[in-house]
């Protein structure tokens, strides 16, 4: 019997070259998401919406390096430090603008996947994990499921 009943460990081995986001709806009539995002090997507290049109719909998105910046305002930011990364969707939706960023002033978004992390640490080396990947790599997939 695997340890890793719920498929953790393969998403994990998978996500070292793409980001994969795994999230619950929560509230349906509000359109709130809380989950987990995975990329190389770590596995990092995630919520989308409920804000706007609510959480990011389920598909294939892309990254782009040159696009990963910081970013000063509030709500891009946590524990003193913000940044973000725009995805543009792989697929036919009506969302626009969405990314990946630190959850800033208020738990949620208006759609972005955005980040619960317990101190700067984790922050810090999420972006760096990042910046890191866009050193070798022109395009990042991520992939909401």
């Amino acid at each position: 019997m695997s340890l890793f009943q719920d498929q953790t460990k393969e998403i994990i081995d998978t996500s070292k070259d793409k980001v994969i986001c795994r999230y619950t709806l929560i509230d349906n009539t509000n359109g709130y998401a809380e989950g987990s995002l995975y990329f190389n090997n770590d596995m990092y507290k995630i919520v989308s919406g409920p804000y706007g049109k609510g959480y990011a719909p389920k598909g294939k998105y892309k990254a782009y390096s040159g696009q990963l910046k910081h970013r000063d305002e509030e709500a891009y930011s946590q524990f003193g430090f913000g940044w973000c990364l725009p995805i543009g969707s792989q697929f036919e939706t009506d969302r626009t603008g969405l990314m990946l960023h630190p959850d800033g002033n208020v738990k949620g978004s208006l759609g972005c996947i955005v980040f619960q992390f317990e101190g700067l640490d984790e922050n810090v080396h999420c972006y760096n994990s990042l910046r890191d990947y866009f050193e070798r790599s022109n395009i990042l997939n991520v992939e909401v499921v």
